[in-house]
């Protein structure tokens, strides 16, 4: 598959790379006639200004028949002059206004690629299975976001996912974003444990940035069978397990890649039917005022966990939620994980013994 084809997948990636320079440049071209018109009126309005000038001069100085010539003609070269000047200027003000269009179309065009790169590296959200199910939704703040999530299905019967937040917004959160991701799936091949996965996170991406970059996120494990969640948390957000009573999911430690050989600890809770889990970054935390926690308290528990995302995003978008800083957001990511009722297995028929069923009497063995 090459890039052309790939653009013209994606409308709005199209769109931007259909807008080729010649395009723009005769776009912006306004009609001949205007030009014409726009033309006769400076030409008249030139010639009007030069006699009152020269008329003006003329009635000042009282010049000889030789000096009014000298008069007539530095006023026609400064006329000359002036008008030269402008369609210099004109000339080039559009020429720097078609390289700005060329480089903006180039620009966005590559930022319409790697929000689509970033997009595609995202994971499918796990089927249900054993009861269990999950939701994500995200909504980056720019075309490109610092948010990230993934899951990594370890053995059939365990789930580990991450929930991270990439210091920073646009291109530069993008490009770590990408090698957090590698990080991750390698130490999930390493060990099962999500305070050694955070830590193995952090050393990577502390021996790459120096503590200039790094993130946060909260790393868990779920066992689907025993119904048990162990996590680890960098910084984060907390997770809340909500249920009959509400439980804040907080060990762990700093942000991973903040400082060196940092090592997380880890706590592991036990799931019943009816719990939900609720993951999410500081772009849905800071904008509710009312509080996370007390806000979350007011949903419905016994919804799904899709309905619960949205519900947790809704939150975010109310009308009295609002954004930390006026003028400035942030990327928003909602993950949720309901526990129910475990699936109960499909009775298998025995398509041979029916058959028999069918059969003439005299025919059955």
């Amino acid at each position: 598959m090459t890039l052309a084809s790939t653009l013209r997948r994606d409308p709005r990636i199209g769109r931007i790379v259909s807008a080729n320079p010649s395009r723009t440049a005769s776009h912006l071209s306004p009609p001949r006639t205007t030009i014409a018109v726009a033309s006769a009126a400076a030409a008249l309005a030139v010639f009007v200004l030069g006699a009152l000038a020269e008329t003006w001069l003329i009635s000042l100085l009282q010049p000889s028949e030789g000096e009014l010539t000298w008069i007539g003609d530095l006023i026609l070269a400064m006329t000359l002059g002036i008008v030269l000047y402008l369609w210099l200027n004109l000339r080039f003000t559009r020429a720097a206004l078609i390289e700005l269009e060329r480089n903006r179309i180039v620009v966005d065009t590559q930022l319409a690629i790697a929000a689509k790169i970033q997009h595609d590296l995202l994971p499918e959200t796990p089927a249900r299975r054993r009861g269990v199910s999950w939701a994500v939704r995200m909504m980056p703040a720019g075309r490109i976001g610092g948010d990230y999530y993934d899951f990594v299905d370890v053995d059939g019967r365990s789930q580990i996912a991450i929930v991270g937040d990439i210091a920073g917004k646009g291109i530069p959160a993008a490009m770590m974003l990408v090698y957090v991701r590698a990080v991750f799936r390698q130490a999930v091949r390493e060990t099962r444990d999500p305070g050694a996965i955070v830590s193995r996170l952090s050393d990577a991406v502390y021996a790459e940035t120096r503590g200039e970059s790094y993130l946060t996120c909260i790393v868990v494990r779920l066992d689907e069978r025993a119904r048990q969640l162990t996590s680890s948390v960098a910084g984060h957000p907390p997770a809340l397990v909500a249920g009959d009573t509400f439980r804040r999911l907080t060990r762990g430690g700093p942000p991973a890649g903040l400082f060196p050989k940092t090592t997380y600890d880890q706590e592991t809770v036990d799931l019943v039917s009816g719990n939900r889990v609720i993951f999410v970054t500081d772009g849905i935390t800071e904008r509710i005022s009312l509080g996370f926690e007390r806000a979350i308290s007011h949903l419905e528990s016994e919804s799904s966990a899709e309905e619960l995302c949205a519900a947790v995003f809704r939150l975010s978008e109310d009308s009295n939620a609002s954004a930390p800083v006026a003028g400035w957001d942030d990327d928003r990511t909602a993950v949720v994980l309901a526990v129910d009722p475990q699936d109960e297995p499909k009775r298998r028929m025995d398509f041979r013994s029916a058959d028999s069923w069918l059969q003439p009497p005299s025919t059955r063995a």
